[in-house]
């Protein structure tokens, strides 16, 4: 097993017999010309190019990655766009309703207005009409009104 440092990203399983290494990083220059050293490795040892390769990986994982991070956030732009399109009509129509409701109460509130004013108007006349019958109803009502009144607090 090799400890230095330096050689990282592999695991050097030189074989004692066969001379040959069967780490992925060491490549075929992984054996020097003067043999086996006591590390497991030839003279030269791992060289730049077994470096390298390791940090080529990271650079493409990285660039990966960012890759990755590229497109999901143009997806969520593109979506963030695509609903504030639709939300912008959508928003014009629920302020086109609210406008016509807010219309509508009014009609409403000025038809009930009126009808208010009529019900005054008539009942002003028949009480100039009839006084008489209006002040028998008048009293005919408040004593239905007291009655029922009593007899809800002998009840409770």
């Amino acid at each position: 097993m090799d400890t230095n440092p330096s050689n990282t990203g592999s695991t050097t399983g030189m074989g004692s017999t066969t001379g040959m290494s069967s780490s992925s990083g060491a490549g075929s220059s992984g054996m020097g010309s003067s043999g086996m050293s006591s590390s497991g490795m030839g003279s030269s040892g791992m060289g730049s190019s077994g470096m390298s390769g390791t940090s080529m990986d990271m650079d493409d994982k990285s660039a990966q990655a960012h890759n990755t991070v590229d497109r999901a956030a143009r997806a969520a732009h593109d979506t963030v766009d695509r609903l504030a399109s639709q939300a912008g009509p959508a928003m014009e129509r629920m302020r086109a309703m609210a406008s016509d409701a807010q219309e509508r109460m009014r009609q409403k509130y000025g038809e009930l207005g009126e009808m208010e004013e009529e019900w005054v108007n008539m009942a002003r006349t028949t009480v100039r009409d009839h006084p008489l019958a209006s002040i028998a109803v008048a009293v005919v009502a408040g004593m239905l009104i007291s009655r029922m009144s009593s007899s809800s607090h002998h009840r409770h």
